[in-house]
């Protein structure tokens, strides 16, 4: 178990997770990000010719421009793109470790367990996304807890 209580623990690293990340680095926060797959880890499983549909700047984050080949980024350059957002801002992501449970401790105090370790926490982020397999049954355990 981890002795540290951090600020806030991002639960989920893909662009809003991150994102998120980096906020909390601003603010001088203590952060780190948990992560059951690799960084954007629902991008990773997209097919590899898939251009999204949308320009770079409305995929970037923490003001690090998106450049692209082409009007519309494709996912290995998205890929490339935020790994390189969270190692420019340094951000604490502790990949293929996997959310197990959250509980609340008391106010503004969360032990999150995961399949490694077990931290502690003023705040959580659930940045769990749409794309990938989100764990419903923690989400819906975690809500009625917090209620």
């Amino acid at each position: 178990m981890s002795k540290r209580v951090f600020d806030v623990v991002v639960v989920g690293a893909g662009p809003s997770g991150l994102a998120c990340a980096i906020e909390a680095k601003k603010y001088e926060l203590s952060c780190v990000v948990l992560e059951k797959g690799g960084i954007t880890n629902s991008i990773l499983h997209f097919p590899t010719q898939i251009i999204f549909f949308t320009t770079p700047e409305l995929l970037e984050i923490g003001n690090i421009p998106l450049v692209s080949e082409r009007e519309k980024p494709s996912r290995n350059e998205a890929l490339k793109y935020y790994r390189k957002v969270a190692g420019m801002y340094k951000l604490d992501v502790h990949q293929y470790e996997e959310v197990l449970r959250i509980e609340r401790v008391e106010a503004h105090r969360f032990r999150i367990n995961t399949t490694a370790s077990v931290y502690e926490a003023h705040n959580v982020v659930l940045s769990i996304g749409h794309y990938d397999n989100p764990n419903w049954k923690l989400i819906r355990s975690t809500i009625v807890t917090w209620l």
